[in-house]
């Protein structure tokens, strides 16, 4: 009831920012906010459950000027079976991004913020992230690379390396169907305490569009072993995952 509570505050405050974007942007059109509200049946980062294989609610609130600048925060409920002190995740982010020649790039700082939980568990943590993607046409690709001087738990350098491909699917189709793929692999320097060793993740999925919805079904996986998955849990298990969102 606590997690349920206080994620209701977070998505109230968000559909409250939102609102008072458009206004904004008419007054100041070189500066702007976005935002949108999802709920998923799971929340995967990287391959493995945040929330314990449980559904959430996930929200965002962004701002951004027409030079590229941007920042935002990002908060989703969260699970992670730690005795109820994580409840929520907040990512705090602010980057650059562009587009040159048709190639799009994007810098990026992001604090991944866990409030509630333990000073000795020290979930908080810090990335600094590179990405950039082409349209080709029939479809795109792109590519990401994230780095962490201390991963998630103080489990030392976290270095992540992702690429992914999209590509619609041609014809007079109804709700604008989507087909991507994305693959990634996560390094841990100190993964000791979590017996997770370096893993591989990838997800394949299928986006529409449907009267002002974005719906997402996707399947996620990983290469680790129920033995490697964080003593034995099965919070890396093959999943399909649901999602619906509503951007403002």
């Amino acid at each position: 009831m606590i997690e349920t509570t206080r994620m209701s505050v977070l998505v109230a405050l968000c559909i409250a920012a939102i609102a008072s974007s458009a206004a904004w942007a008419e007054e100041e059109e070189s500066w702007g906010f976005s935002g949108g509200v999802t709920l998923t049946s799971d929340y995967p980062f990287r391959g493995i459950s945040q929330t314990d294989n449980k559904p959430a609610v996930q929200g965002n609130i962004d701002f951004w000027h027409e030079s590229g600048i941007y920042a935002g925060v990002w908060g989703s409920a969260l699970n992670f079976g730690d005795g109820d002190q994580g409840y929520l995740e907040a990512d705090l982010y602010a980057g650059y991004g562009g587009e040159i020649s048709g190639f799009s790039y994007d810098l990026a700082v992001i604090y991944y913020w866990y409030p509630g939980t333990g000073s000795s568990q020290d979930y908080n943590y810090l990335e600094l992230g590179v990405g950039g993607g082409y349209d080709l046409g029939p479809a795109a690709v792109s590519a990401q690379f994230y780095y962490s001087p201390d991963f998630f738990a103080s489990s030392g350098t976290g270095i992540y390396l992702g690429g992914g491909v999209s590509v619609p699917i041609p014809g007079d189709l109804p709700f604008s169907p989507t087909i991507d793929a994305n693959v990634g692999y996560q390094w841990i320097d100190d993964n000791d305490d979590f017996g997770t060793p370096d893993y591989l993740e990838w997800n394949v999925g299928l986006g529409l569009a449907f009267y002002g919805l974005d719906l997402d079904f996707r399947y996620h996986d990983t290469d680790l072993s129920d033995g490697e998955c964080f003593g034995g849990l099965d919070v890396c298990d093959p999943r399909f995952v649901f999602s619906v969102s509503k951007s403002f």
